[in-house]
């Protein structure tokens, strides 16, 4: 095969790519059944990785023209990832930081190199962490520094911890979880704890929650809301154990707190795998924001 063709061949399978990613992604963000996700995920991993046999060696197996509509299905693939997905990658590289971002810090804790094998666990998919090159074990913690205008005088300074899709399932292990709390209890106590969700993937591990998230602490309030893989998993169950550890767990619902004298109002959004709020009240404060 000539180079041009190899060249051709990977776009194509670069834009194949993203079309099934895409589409795996907007089955994800739909109140689906797990007994459909589950090998519809598997089903597109194999669809993607078996993607260059079949522009090897299907039509020459089959020993006929290609028929034009994969013909077609070849030239959207192969425009996708010539064109489309190099410059959105290159937008999101070039893209300037937000204004109101003022400073950023990332430390990386590579906890394999200080615990060792026993941050695997007794996860089903544990011996997928043996193959090479993976970084399963590392986690990055990031500390980002916000200005935002017209903040009220009394909230400057104002802490926020964000824990989002800690996944208990026994990979990583529960010493694995402790090591990043006891980093994280470390800093200064925060003044508002945030929990978003996918807590566990096994209805053996609602008890991590009390003995993992319950270690933490804040000055303020803590809330929390569920995510769907928590769908899955006995959620009222879930709710209830976050409820005894302190937070205020959202749900569709809007709560107001007085934050160092200030009128907060947090309000939670769990859709579409659990009702959505029915609407957002206006707090004291608010800011515009826009990704960039």
């Amino acid at each position: 095969m000539q180079m041009i063709d190899i060249l051709t061949a990977i776009a194509i399978w670069v834009g194949h790519a993203c079309i099934w990613t895409a589409t795996l992604n907007v089955l994800y963000s739909q109140a689906l059944p797990k007994t459909f996700l589950k090998p519809w995920r598997l089903f597109t991993g194999a669809v993607i990785g078996g993607f260059p046999l079949v522009l090897l060696f299907g039509p020459r197996f089959l020993q006929v023209d290609t028929p034009w509509l994969l013909n077609l299905y070849f030239g959207v693939c192969c425009l996708i990832g010539l064109v489309i997905f190099p410059t959105v990658t290159l937008i999101r590289c070039i893209r300037s930081r937000p204004k109101c971002l003022t400073a950023e810090r990332t430390e990386t804790l590579d906890l394999w190199a200080t615990l060792g094998a026993a941050v695997r666990g007794d996860g089903k998919w544990r011996w997928l962490t043996r193959l090479p090159g993976n970084s399963v074990f590392k986690v990055d913690i990031t500390e980002l520094t916000l200005t935002l205008p017209r903040l009220p005088a009394p909230l400057d300074g104002l802490s926020i911890l964000l824990l989002s899709d800690l996944h208990f399932h026994g990979t990583p292990s529960k010493l694995w979880f402790d090591a990043i709390i006891d980093r994280l209890l470390q800093f200064p106590k925060p003044d508002i704890v945030v929990l978003a969700g996918d807590y566990v993937d096994s209805d053996e591990h609602h008890e991590w929650i009390g003995i993992i998230l319950g270690r933490l602490q804040w000055n303020e309030v803590g809330v929390a809301i569920l995510g769907n893989h928590d769908a899955h998993h006995q959620p009222e169950q879930l709710r209830n154990a976050l409820e005894i550890l302190g937070y205020m767990v959202l749900g569709d619902r809007s709560h107001e707190v007085t934050c160092r004298g200030e009128r907060l109002v947090f309000t939670g959004h769990e859709g579409p795998w659990f009702p959505g709020p029915a609407s957002v009240p206006a707090a004291g404060f608010r800011t515009p924001w826009r990704p960039v």
